[in-house]
């Protein structure tokens, strides 16, 4: 049986994916300022055996056309919230196995800082360090808040990525030997200076010249993931992510994508099986079907227009509220914005197809859509679908979108996890400690094929 890889998609904010469930008896989100929230929840996946624990995030906010915040966004609480990379140390403190993945923005500042940062993460996390490459999402609050007149158009954000990620590769693998740390305390020498190298990048956006101050972590480079769909999106994917985030559509549209991004990177140079796909899904178990709906429509009763036009404008910059109802995305013409284009593609007919309304897209942004696959079931109607949706659509996993926090989370363990044990998709037990890359490929570093291992100057085994 093929193994069903398992994350959970987080934000350290007080409404996970924009869902608004403050209000629901079980709902905790609320306590994300609380450490100890976050403490639980990565001991609950560690013990578990879940592959990570992935943390969405950004400066964006949802805004209207004069700039300002949307009340719906505060109200839901899916506008305040931490900087997800400082809970990383902490987590990987109380855990043994779980990576741990949080999202930082190309562009936003120098390479090197991401470099350094990232180095001395995947050193306290002991290699279970993930990032989430992004070129910015709610563009235009982000381009306001940071002082800019506009946002940068999508592709040119990606072409500053692909520098951006280029040189904190090359910081990475490049400026120290394998065996440049010596730590000789018989002589009193830490490291060899001739094993330490400058590096000297200047591209169109970014130049530097100089030495990475971290030595080598333990797996060099963070787990790279990626979750653009646009054709640009698709491309940076398959040149070097190792794990992306696939929206999910029909299954037919999925598997598309998922095609399209392997065949892509056959084409880059790399093994198409190297890079992991996953897509979310919102996954209600429960001990039976009836108890699991009723569960579900206790959090859909929930949810807004108002709520789900602001997660729209933060995730795809369009105000549907302003919108006609009646009438699909395509009335604005050719004006779809700049942003996320993946969420955008979702909602616009191919040939033959016909157009979801304003209408329906709300329904299905509030409704029984609380992620892109929606599960409901007892244990053994959940990996079903599962199962149907991995073969139809050629991904390696799920991560699984909860709107209920912690609560939701011990529904799968307690329900679903033991069927996909039986049935071989998952481990019976929690593995030794070791690196994320080894738990998801097997070694601790880049595959030689990836653009990344081009900057290696003493080849370690892969």
């Amino acid at each position: 049986m093929k193994r069903i890889g398992l994350g959970v998609f987080e934000s350290a904010r007080a409404a996970n994916s924009n869902k608004f469930a403050l209000a629901h008896p079980e709902s905790r989100h609320h306590e994300y300022t609380d450490l100890a929230f976050w403490v639980e929840m990565a001991q609950l996946l560690d013990d578990a055996a879940f592959d990570f624990l992935f943390f969405a995030d950004g400066y964006g906010y949802p805004i209207d056309a004069r700039g300002d915040v949307l009340p719906a966004a505060v109200e839901g609480g899916s506008f305040s919230g931490l900087e997800s990379m400082t809970l990383i140390p902490a987590l990987a403190h109380v855990t043994q196995r779980l990576g741990l993945v949080f999202t930082s923005p190309t562009g936003l500042d120098h390479p090197v800082h991401t470099a350094r940062r990232l180095a001395s993460l995947d050193h306290l996390t002991r290699g279970r360090l993930g990032w989430n490459v992004v070129t910015g999402s709610s563009q235009d609050a982000i381009a306001l808040l940071f002082g800019h007149e506009q946002m940068r158009a999508h592709d040119d954000r990606y072409a500053r990525a692909r520098e951006y990620l280029e040189m904190t590769l090359e910081l990475w693998e490049g400026s120290w030997d394998d065996d440049g740390v010596l730590a000789d305390r018989t002589r009193g020498v830490y490291a060899d200076p001739g094993k330490i190298h400058r590096i000297d990048r200047a591209g169109e956006f970014y130049r530097t010249s100089g030495y990475l101050t971290v030595e080598p972590s333990p797996q060099r480079t963070p787990v790279i993931f990626q979750a653009g769909t646009s054709e640009v999106g698709k491309d940076f994917a398959a040149r070097y992510a190792e794990c992306v985030f696939v929206k999910s559509e029909s299954l037919e549209r999925t598997a598309e994508s998922v095609a399209d991004i392997r065949e892509r990177a056959a084409r880059y140079g790399r093994e198409p099986g190297d890079i992991a796909m996953f897509c979310s899904a919102s996954i209600i178990a429960g001990p039976d079907r009836d108890e699991a709906l009723s569960w579900r429509k206790s959090i859909v009763d929930l949810q807004t227009d108002e709520g789900a036009a602001s997660q729209f404008r933060a995730l795809a910059g369009i105000d549907l509220m302003a919108l006609d109802p009646a009438l699909p995305l395509t009335q604005r013409g050719d004006d779809l914005g700049e942003m996320n284009q993946s969420d955008v593609r979702k909602y616009l007919p191919r040939a033959g197809e016909r157009a979801m309304t304003v209408r329906e897209i709300l329904d299905d942004l509030k409704g029984a859509k609380l992620g892109d696959w929606t599960i409901t079931g007892d244990g053994g109607d959940v990996v079903d679908a599962m199962e149907e949706i991995v073969a139809a659509t050629d991904i390696d996993g799920f991560m699984l979108q909860p709107s209920l926090d912690i609560a939701e989370l011990r529904r799968f363990v307690t329900f679903v996890l033991p069927v996909m044990q039986s049935r071989g998709h998952r481990p019976e037990a929690p593995s030794a400690a070791r690196t994320f890359r080894a738990g998801l490929s097997g070694g601790d570093r880049l595959k030689p094929t990836h653009p990344g291992a081009s900057y290696r100057r003493l080849t370690a085994p892969a």
